[in-house]
């Protein structure tokens, strides 16, 4: 998107911005580092070079990875560096003294016992393949070797022929390891320097993949605050594009729509302009629409700036199907609601005759989205919280990794999923799969406190948990002690409370829920939006929230923001 062309040959492996990427952990998408544990672990490690990053690439397996810990105690000056003997050095040096590579174990072979080349080869290759017999025929003659050559003694010799073998199950040759690495330098090279083009091309690699699209997501907002615009039939191409730094979600990464039609109706856009309303989009496209993908556009606001109530169109999908279906079949100038010619177009006389009904509120859009997408786009359920949230100082998704493990701790938390089992012993247990507007959650409980938490958790989604850190290989859970419902920790909490009202229509419903508050100590202020301006206006006198309130404002339609 920036016209610039990239020789893949020339990118450096000393790039700064890149090298900061790796010390930050943030590779996602990036080949062979994408998982959870190397992160971890590149935070812990923070490489300076890009040896330090073939390194890891090839101690990340089942044998070696135990290894790392010492790994970075070495890097870092926390722990000595030790040779089995002196000519063991040259060789185990770039590694701070740990055999990462097969090629070590061969040069090791040599050095110490003299082998030559061909039968340090036919090590590796009985390691690699475990043949037993040779194996043991190799270890008495590696054990020879270091005598005759005077630097090990048989038991020094015969431990350290134990390590090769423990560390040749799954040992890494370094010529791969480099050969990887240089492919994940030049995804980390991409990401740091060209990062919304990077994770655009990446999700549109992956637009069927749901949990991959939302870590995708995550990534960008949280970890380089790029902007994800929503799917829009104006602006979205069927792949997920970059404008102006922002990442404009791809039309065919929506649930149960396809590229097929999204390229036949960016096609049509691109051919013959701009949708100019609901009527226009109707006519244009009523070869390609049924009502599965009208219900995806409606959930998801692919629509809105056609016609921005989501819920007439989701009602209505016949009634603009059948629409279109008179469009298809010729009448491009036939009125559906009158017998006379009239250029529905311009009057967009379709959106004028649908049923009306009432808009979705702020819950029941983030719901759709969520059924639509796999995920939240245009919010997240807790986002109106958030300034309370940081500063009654709860640790979040993101921050928890850094608390540790046995760490008390309170999250506010939106819950997906949960469920019920006994463990073997017979305990009650509950698993809840949760969010927050940075990322997952995940926590568990044990005991009767788990059927009061699954009674909780029936009724309510949005929760306060408060509990202790668990920390386990990559993943931090919660093992919980309390469950609360959000809004009642918020009515005791809050100090400001902003109602964004665009529906002039609410304001009689939106007075009556204020004035039946006592008087407490949450201001409030009103921020209503007309076709040119906002005015805002503050009551005169806090109020105290109930634990509804703003449940009940949502209902409204409001979008509503507490601190």
């Amino acid at each position: 998107t920036r016209g610039i062309n990239i020789d893949l040959d020339k990118i450096p492996v000393d790039d700064a911005k890149t090298m900061a990427l790796w010390q930050r952990g943030h590779t996602e998408g990036i080949f062979q580092f994408d998982a959870p544990f190397v992160q971890q672990t590149l935070r812990k490690m923070r490489p300076t070079s890009f040896l330090e990053i073939s390194a890891l690439n090839a101690l990340n397996r089942p044998g070696p990875i135990a290894f790392i810990p010492q790994f970075i105690a070495r890097m870092h000056g926390e722990e000595a560096i030790e040779y089995v003997h002196p000519k063991a050095e040259p060789i185990l040096k770039e590694t701070y003294g740990i055999i990462v590579y097969q090629e070590q174990v061969m040069m090791l072979t040599r050095a110490l016992a003299g082998f030559t080349r061909g039968q340090s080869d036919t090590v590796r290759k009985a390691m690699g393949k475990k043949k037993l017999d040779l194996l043991a025929q190799l270890e008495v003659k590696f054990m020879d070797g270091c005598e005759k050559e005077q630097t090990l003694n048989r038991e020094q010799a015969k431990d350290l022929w134990e390590k090769f073998k423990e560390f040749a199950k799954y040992a890494f040759n370094k010529s791969h390891a480099i050969a990887y690495s240089i492919v994940a330098n030049q995804c980390a090279y991409l990401k740091a320097n060209f990062t919304p083009e990077f994770l655009a091309a990446s999700m549109s690699s992956n637009l069927n993949d749901t949990d991959q699209l939302a870590l995708f997501v995550d990534d960008a907002k949280a970890n380089f605050n790029i902007q994800i615009v929503p799917p829009d039939i104006n602006i979205s191409e069927s792949l997920f594009t970059v404008r102006d730094g922002k990442i404009i979600y791809g039309l065919a990464a929506i649930k149960g729509v396809g590229t097929a039609a999204t390229d036949a109706i960016v096609a049509e856009r691109n051919a013959h302009g701009k949708f100019k309303n609901l009527t226009d989009f109707a006519k244009r496209c009523a070869p390609i629409m049924n009502k599965r993908i009208l219900e995806a556009f409606a959930r998801v606001g692919v629509l809105d700036s056609l016609q921005p109530n989501r819920a007439a169109i989701f009602i209505n999908a016949d009634a603009i199907l059948s629409y279109a279906s008179k469009s298809k079949d010729g009448a491009n100038s036939l009125s559906l609601f009158a017998n006379t010619v009239e250029d529905d177009v311009v009057e967009d006389r379709l959106s004028k005759n649908l049923t009306r009904v009432a808009p979705w509120t702020f819950g029941q859009r983030l719901e759709n989205e969520l059924a639509a997408l796999g995920f939240y786009i245009s919010a997240h359920p807790l986002d109106q919280f958030k300034h309370l949230i940081q500063r009654a100082k709860l640790a979040t998704s993101a921050s928890l990794m850094e608390l540790g493990d046995r760490k008390p701790v309170q999250v506010a938390a939106n819950v997906n999923s949960f469920s019920r089992r006994r463990t073997k012993t017979g305990k009650e247990m509950i698993t809840i799969n949760a969010s927050d507007s940075f990322g997952n959650i995940d926590a568990v409980a044990f005991g009767d406190a788990a059927a009061t938490f699954a009674q909780t958790l029936s009724t309510e989604n949005v929760v306060l948990i408060s509990g202790k850190t668990s920390a386990r290989d990559d993943r931090v859970s919660i093992f919980v002690d309390s469950i609360t419902p959000l809004t009642q920790w918020v009515a005791r909490v809050a100090r400001k409370l902003t109602l964004e009202i665009y529906n002039k229509d609410v304001l009689p419903a939106v007075k009556k829920a204020l004035i039946s508050l006592p008087h407490g100590n949450t201001r409030v202020i009103l921020n209503l939006h007309g076709a040119d301006k906002t005015a805002s206006i503050a009551l005169p006198t806090g109020v105290e929230l109930g634990a509804t309130t703003a449940k009940d404002l949502i209902a409204l339609g409001i979008k509503v923001e507490i601190e």
